[in-house]
């Protein structure tokens, strides 16, 4: 019963996506990606203020120009 709906939570996810599974897996890799990126970075950052002084910014409003498509 609890497999049914996860299954159907996540066939209307992708249908609100409009993507298949292999495609919304490669972009929420991406989208992880990125993320993880910038929260290393601002890490580095917390540490030693002259580095990646704006990482985390660009990287922010890239995903919100991608996610906002």
């Amino acid at each position: 019963m609890q497999a049914e709906i996860m299954l159907k939570n996540i066939s209307s996810h992708l249908d609100d996506a409009q993507m298949n599974y292999p495609e919304h897996f490669i972009f929420a890799i991406g989208i992880s990606s990125t993320l993880i990126y910038a929260g290393i970075a601002c890490a580095c950052h917390a540490i030693l203020p002259s580095l990646f002084t704006t990482t985390a910014s660009l990287a922010v409003n890239r995903l919100q120009d991608i996610l906002n498509r």
